[in-house]
């Protein structure tokens, strides 16, 4: 379906006197066919010519006084080819400006080469652009959310204490003998494409492998991608050897040379070390505590937290899910490799927030890599409805909210709170962490609003009307009392 729009802009200098028309080529998918009028190419050719005869100094003539005829001979090809270029993005830029699009990726033109500048008449060209689909919000006070209920369970303290006794710890390096499970490897990496000559798609000259140490598993992270067979082919090596592994590359990655692709993990191991846990006793020390009961009751409370925690991101899938499935959005055929990156960047931010170590968030980062192209595109109608509610909701993040997440990270990390800002400004996650933040603060306004039932149990709301009721009911029944009585 078209859409014809004449003269979209406002009568401005800066603005051109645009034709756009707009076709709906698939989901989340616009045609744009732009037309320019003659009358601005050639405005915008006089400009260009103005500014380069004050500027041109040719052999015989003084600068800014060379014939326009002669700049037209000497510079006309390439000035044309500038304006060219020029017009097409201004109105391209204009046109989604026009018509409020946000634009998804990098905007397809077509047949660029063969657009011309005319000497008569317009300049028409065609683009094709993803844009953020249209968002439908639900009343949040009808969305249903179930609380969970769950206690720390036999065998959590104690598997908590092994887990701090090793985190604590620290590593030596293994001089002599074989690779044991649970050993933490400095590796060569390299991936190849398996075709042809096999080109080198990636290239990891210091990547950290942890073997497997658990004897029910067999997997792990190499370069962000899950190898299956990494504890069998790498326990009994020696520092020096090499051990290959060709797989597909999970459907998830960013980089579609290896998404779905076969390739070819090659991995030289270069040093080996062995983690040598602190002793309960050392532990204490470090922690604070006298007694192994005031440790065992610390541990509870970190547990606690972690309930607490996880309950409420249980909380905010539930909405999630509730959220998507009203919106029921249109969105792109495919998931681009930056929307990839910028799904699994945020997933990686919100990991280290939990208190995850860099190990444990670099396994996750690369399972979610394993997982399939309808996950990552859940991830991107989340992205966009939690927008879209965020702005509903009027929610912002202040700078007090932002600094306090990043402290906490840091302490989470052992860095130093400025030198952490340094880093993700640099990597460009600020952005990242301050959608994080809105985004929770946006689900936990709409939890407020939903109606909240305990797991197994009867609507608080419910519970609350019931109760107001039972009580108007007892005063009526006391009044009957009263007056029986008399």
């Amino acid at each position: 379906m078209a859409e014809q729009v004449a003269d979209s802009t406002s009568d401005t200098d800066e603005s051109i006197p645009l034709e756009v028309q707009v076709e709906d080529v698939g989901p989340a998918r616009k045609c744009l066919t732009i037309e320019i009028p003659q009358k601005h190419i050639a405005r915008t050719l006089g400009e260009s010519y103005d500014k380069l005869k004050s500027d041109a100094q040719l052999p015989g003539f003084r600068r800014g006084h060379a014939p326009m005829r002669l700049i037209e001979k000497r510079f006309g090809t390439s000035i044309r080819d500038d304006v060219r270029g020029q017009l097409i993005n201004d109105g391209f830029t204009q046109a989604v400006e026009d018509h409020s699009y946000q634009v998804l990726g990098e905007p397809d033109v077509k047949d660029i080469d063969d657009i011309e500048l005319p000497d008569d008449g317009p300049m028409k060209f065609q683009v094709e652009i993803e844009v953020a689909p249209e968002v439908s919000l639900p009343d949040f006070d009808k969305l249903r959310v179930v609380s969970p209920q769950r206690e720390i369970e036999e065998g959590e303290v104690e598997a908590e204490l092994d887990k701090l006794c090793r985190q604590y710890g620290e590593s030596e390096p293994v001089e002599s003998g074989a690779i044991e499970a649970g050993d933490s490897l400095v590796c060569e990496v390299r991936l190849h494409t398996t075709e042809g000559e096999g080109e080198e798609i990636r290239h990891g000259p210091v990547s950290v492998v942890r073997v497997p140490a658990d004897d029910a598993e067999d997997e792990g992270p190499v370069e962000g991608i899950i190898v299956t067979g990494l504890r069998k082919q790498v326990v009994g090596k020696n520092v020096g050897d090499e051990v290959s592994f060709t797989l597909k590359g999970p459907p998830g990655h960013e980089d579609e040379r290896i998404r779905d692709a076969e390739i070819r993990i090659d991995l030289q191991i270069r040093q080996a070390r062995r983690d040598k846990p602190v002793t309960p006793e050392e532990l204490r020390e470090v922690v604070g505590v006298d007694t192994q009961e005031e440790l065992e009751e610390r541990v509870r409370d970190l547990l606690g937290s972690r309930i607490e925690h996880e309950k409420r991101v249980e909380q905010h899938q539930q909405i999630n899910d509730q959220l998507q499935e009203h919106a029921n959005l249109e969105l792109p055929e495919g998931i681009t490799s930056r929307q990839t990156e910028r799904i699994l960047s945020r997933q990686r931010m919100y990991l280290r927030w939990k208190g995850m170590d860099e190990e444990e968030v670099e396994r996750e980062i690369a399972e979610q890599r394993s997982g399939h192209e309808a996950d990552a595109r859940k991830s991107l109608a989340q992205f966009f409805i939690l927008n879209e509610a965020a702005k509903k909701l009027e929610v912002d993040v202040e700078p007090d909210e932002l600094n306090g997440r990043i402290a906490v990270m840091a302490i989470q990390q052992g860095r130093r709170p400025e030198k952490l800002r340094q880093q993700m400004h640099k990597n460009g996650e600020l952005e990242h962490l301050v959608h994080q933040i809105r985004e929770e603060k946006t689900l936990d306004m709409i939890l407020e609003a939903a109606n909240v039932d305990d797991e197994g149990g009867a609507d608080k709301d419910a519970d609350k009307d019931a109760d107001k009721g039972a009580d108007k009911d007892a005063d009526k029944d006391a009044d009957k009392d009263e007056d029986s009585g008399d």
